[in-house]
Protein backbone atom coordinates (compact mmCIF):
# COMPACT_ATOMS: atom_id res chain seq x y z
CA UNK A 1 0.00 0.00 0.00
CA UNK A 2 1.14 3.53 -0.72
CA UNK A 3 -0.55 6.46 0.98
CA UNK A 4 0.49 8.73 -1.93
CA UNK A 5 -1.38 6.71 -4.59
CA UNK A 6 -5.17 6.86 -4.22
CA UNK A 7 -7.50 3.94 -4.78
CA UNK A 8 -9.22 4.23 -8.15
CA UNK A 9 -12.94 4.87 -7.80
CA UNK A 10 -15.65 4.20 -10.37
CA UNK A 11 -18.98 6.02 -10.26
CA UNK A 12 -21.88 4.61 -12.26
CA UNK A 13 -25.00 6.60 -13.08
CA UNK A 14 -27.89 4.44 -14.29
CA UNK A 15 -30.50 6.17 -16.42
CA UNK A 16 -34.21 5.28 -16.26
CA UNK A 17 -33.91 3.42 -19.59
CA UNK A 18 -31.12 1.21 -18.14
CA UNK A 19 -28.27 2.94 -19.99
CA UNK A 20 -25.22 3.69 -17.83
CA UNK A 21 -22.62 6.44 -17.61
CA UNK A 22 -19.23 5.74 -15.98
CA UNK A 23 -16.86 8.22 -14.35
CA UNK A 24 -13.48 7.33 -12.86
CA UNK A 25 -11.26 9.02 -10.27
CA UNK A 26 -7.55 8.38 -10.72
CA UNK A 27 -4.48 10.60 -10.80
CA UNK A 28 -2.99 8.01 -11.45
CA UNK A 29 -4.83 5.47 -9.38
CA UNK A 30 -3.50 2.39 -7.65
CA UNK A 31 -4.77 0.18 -10.50
CA UNK A 32 -2.32 1.92 -12.86
CA UNK A 33 0.60 1.78 -10.41
CA UNK A 34 0.50 -1.89 -9.38
CA UNK A 35 3.63 -3.88 -10.22
CA UNK A 36 3.58 -7.42 -11.61
CA UNK A 37 5.41 -8.78 -8.52
CA UNK A 38 2.53 -7.51 -6.33
CA UNK A 39 0.00 -9.81 -8.03
CA UNK A 40 -0.34 -13.39 -6.83
CA UNK A 41 -1.24 -15.92 -9.52
CA UNK A 42 -1.83 -18.82 -7.08
CA UNK A 43 -5.65 -19.23 -6.81
CA UNK A 44 -5.33 -20.65 -3.28
CA UNK A 45 -3.71 -17.37 -2.04
CA UNK A 46 -4.98 -13.78 -1.78
CA UNK A 47 -4.88 -11.89 -5.10
CA UNK A 48 -2.54 -9.10 -3.89
CA UNK A 49 0.60 -9.23 -1.79
CA UNK A 50 0.71 -6.47 0.83
CA UNK A 51 4.10 -4.83 1.31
Amino acid sequence: MDDKIPTTLAFVHTFPDGDRDFSFYRKPGADKMIEEDEVCYDPSLPLLKHK
